[in-house]
């Protein structure tokens, strides 16, 4: 399939009092067409700012560093100057936010707020605009949808902010959705339902989508290919068939190790220590202070993300000196 986005040595410094804060860390990676591409990590491991550098979508409060390249249509989104980002949020890349309720204006109806963005991306009248607004309520699974369109975000549910939310990223009928966490604090019957919308309209719109999740049960049951993320820093890349048969990394083994299984009485594992601070990151590999596998290698310098089969690991592991230690890992 041919690449749609692409990111190129991307990294995001923010200025704090604290220092400088890596949150994302030379990141490359490739979003084809029609894909659903995971970035799967902890929470505080950078993937909402790595979703949200890829269309410099960071808060203007912030001081920041943003290098690297982010390809779309034959265009450097980096360098694209903020008034001219408006060309491409929106009309070509689609944003749902975590927090929907921050997300949604309170002052104007969800009829209102999905019907902007089509009158200015899309050049609809205001009747015209009206119409799809209403089209797309009852598209995203919204009851008694004309009623609905004078309602404002206070007084819908979770799951309808949510599904208003994907309708208003969804209206201009963007090539890309970037999704960031849109199932988080929904009960899993809702999260199902949201899911699902998502396959239809994938292949319905033919879409690319980029979603953001810490949930592997998520990412197991919609995604095509996953990124794992760790301190700012993509540790493997594969599909979700690889990832889920045979994960490399450590990190992505740990990851899977605690989930839970239908076996009551076995217990969970789980991984020993806490994410670095991604202003004081540890010299070498990240993961290193809680990897049960870490070499002296491992301390000095940070693993290069290498290709083998059509898989991709930064980890010294897998370093030829060092097979014997992960195949003994991998039999345990």
């Amino acid at each position: 399939m041919k690449s749609i986005l692409v990111a190129e040595q991307l990294s995001l410094k923010l200025r704090t009092q604290q220092g400088l804060v890596h949150c994302v860390r030379n990141v490359s990676f490739s979003l084809k067409e029609g894909e659903v591409l995971f970035v799967l990590g902890e929470s505080g491991c950078g993937k909402s700012m790595l979703a949200m550098s890829l269309v410099k979508l960071i808060p203007r409060n912030i001081q920041y560093n943003l290098s690297g390249k982010v390809i779309f249509d034959e265009t450097n989104l980096v360098e694209v100057e903020e008034d001219d980002l408006h060309h491409f949020r929106g009309k070509s890349i689609g944003f749902v936010f975590q927090n929907v309720m921050t997300a949604l204006h309170p002052m104007f109806s969800i009829g209102e707020q999905i019907a902007e963005g089509m009158r200015y991306h899309l050049g609809l009248s205001r009747k015209e605009a009206a119409a799809e607004a209403l089209y797309w309520l009852e598209r995203v699974g919204i009851s008694d949808a004309k009623r609905r369109t004078n309602h404002y975000p206070h007084e819908l549910s979770g799951g309808q902010r949510q599904r208003i939310a994907i309708a208003v990223a969804l209206a201009s009928k963007p090539q890309i959705l970037i999704a960031d966490e849109p199932t988080t604090a929904l009960d899993v019957t809702v999260q199902e339902q949201i899911l699902t919308l998502l396959q239809g309209l994938r292949s319905e719109l033919s879409m690319s989508i980029l979603f953001i999740t810490h949930d592997l049960g998520v990412v197991s049951a919609f995604a095509d290919r996953i990124l794992v993320m760790y301190a700012g820093k993509i540790v493997e890349e594969g599909s979700v068939f690889e990832i889920f048969r045979a994960p490399q990394h450590p990190y992505t083994k740990s990851l899977l190790q605690a989930l839970p299984t239908a076996h009551v009485s076995k217990r969970l594992k789980t991984i020993p220590g806490s994410p670095p601070d991604l202003s004081r990151l540890p010299k070498g590999c990240a993961f290193a202070p809680r990897c049960p596998f870490a070499m002296n290698v491992c301390g000095l310098e940070d693993a290069e993300l290498l290709t083998q089969n059509d898989k991709k690991c930064a980890c010294h592991l897998y370093r030829s000196e060092a097979r014997k230690e992960l195949e003994r890992f991998e039999v345990s």
